[in-house]
């Protein structure tokens, strides 16, 4: 009987302490924070020292990136740039086609598209003399590769160096239209050849066929100027069931920023009732970047003044009070591909 009453007492102690942490927890909560991430956190003596070792380290990786990292280093098209400088007269055909080739892909990769294109026409021109000693799919991976380079051009010139909030989302309306017609132009170009040289049924040649549809839709050629046999028709971009248009607003509000594909969350972290915006790049040379919720529904970017320098990297974010202090916590998951 002594033990319960004991047993009783306890449980009622545990709870009232309970309750006791946890309203300390919500006045904290509710307790507005100045505009910058590095005061929320109250970092210990270790907590210092443990997170200088991660800035090191993640400096360290920045720089080993070239030649380690096989997503974002440029270690193979560097080895295969000076492949192609030492070729001669002697070396076949086919080894410079299958260098050329490899290696315009690899500059676009790396974001060279000029480069990229100058590759890929290169082992295109090569095409007549490798008749014949490599796979006919491989032929049509070139012409393919050209076209979807020249597009990639026309995106840069187009979507990026001249955004406005319809650029690039299909189908592409009259204020998307492409200003800059040379890489689309030369993308149709490819994309018609490949598509009377690979059979009809082919991946080759549905492949070739959207994107010439899409090409011709961003010069405001589609759908008269696309050849008939080709053709997509317009309900095939049409919804069976009514769908919101969501506008992009972000450079309206502060919030565009170009980089990597990362995570994102969306919170309030200084406690002032509005929401502010966290993002992450997977680039091992990018840093998060924080952008501070206004009253008027904007943002404004205040990275540095949180703290965030030299934090590269971040595929993808989760946020939760991990260590219940009544803050909301960030935890960033950089995964084994930070060094390829």
């Amino acid at each position: 009987m002594f033990y319960y009453r004991i047993l009783r007492v306890i449980v009622v102690l545990f709870f009232l302490n309970s309750c006791s942490k946890q309203k300390e927890i919500e006045s904290k909560r509710n307790e507005p924070s100045p505009s910058s991430l590095s005061v929320i956190v109250n970092q210990t003596p270790e907590d210092k020292v443990s997170h200088a070792k991660m800035i090191e380290t993640l400096s360290e990786i920045k720089k080993s990136t070239n030649d380690k990292n096989k997503y974002l280093g440029d270690r193979r098209a560097r080895q295969v740039r000076d492949i192609i400088n030492k070729a001669d007269s002697q070396t076949p055909d086919e080894k410079k086609w299958f260098h050329h080739r490899i290696l315009g892909w690899a500059e676009l990769n790396l974001g060279n598209e000029e480069e990229g294109i100058k590759h890929l026409k290169s082992a295109y021109d090569l095409l007549p003399k490798v008749k014949g000693k490599v796979e006919e799919k491989r032929v049509f991976e070139n012409i393919f590769m050209l076209g979807v380079a020249w597009m990639r051009r026309g995106e840069t010139q187009n979507c990026c160096s001249q955004f406005t909030p319809e650029s690039c989302i299909i189908p592409i309306s009259s204020s998307a239209i492409h200003l800059n017609e040379e890489g689309s132009r030369n993308a149709i170009q490819y994309f018609n050849e490949l598509l009377t040289k690979a059979p009809d049924k082919s991946a080759w040649h549905y492949r070739s066929k959207w994107l010439l549809n899409v090409a011709y839709m961003t010069l405001g050629e589609y759908p008269e100027k696309v050849p008939l046999e080709h053709l997509i028709p317009e309900s095939a971009f049409e919804s069976e069931e009514p769908y919101p248009v969501f506008k992009n607003k972000a450079s309206e509000l502060g919030l565009d920023s170009f980089n990597l594909s990362g995570g994102v969350v969306i919170d309030d972290f200084n406690n002032d009732d509005l929401l502010d915006v966290f993002t992450t790049s997977w680039s091992s040379s990018t840093s998060p970047k924080y952008f501070l919720g206004k009253k008027d529904g904007s943002f404004k970017e205040s990275s540095k003044a949180g703290g965030l320098e030299g934090m590269y990297g971040g595929l993808n974010i989760e946020s939760a009070d991990y260590n219940n202090d009544g803050n909301l916590d960030l935890y960033i998951l950089r995964g084994a591909w930070l060094e390829g």
